[in-house]
């Protein structure tokens, strides 16, 4: 079974003392949850899955150009290309799902 670079970041996430992070992580001096060598709080790819988690929960049925828009609108600097890359991403590992016919995304 493999598993996806996308789905141990979500088991190392879920394992991190929400409370207490830093008890789990005092050793990685410099870095954050995900490795960032500047020690920001979220890399690029976190930024943008949970924009698009928080839209779909909010807003279940949303389109795709206007989720597009609105994690744009919350991700600096992403564009509509990576957004849709992105969301092809969540719809192989079966974190959302897309109703074509009705060009509907919905959270699984």
């Amino acid at each position: 079974m493999k598993i996806t670079r996308r789905q141990l970041r979500r088991i190392i996430k879920e394992a991190i003392p929400r409370d207490r992070p830093e008890e789990l992580l005092s050793g990685l001096e410099g870095e954050d949850y995900y490795g960032d060598p500047e020690g920001g709080t979220q890399n690029i790819e976190t930024e943008i899955e949970n924009s698009i988690m928080d839209v779909l929960v909010d807003q279940p049925g949303i389109g795709g150009m206007e989720l597009a828009q609105q994690v744009m609108s919350k991700v600096p600097g992403v564009d509509r290309n990576s957004v849709f890359d992105f969301l092809d991403v969540l719809l192989e590992d079966g974190v959302v799902y897309f109703n074509e016919e009705e060009d509907e995304w919905h959270l699984i």
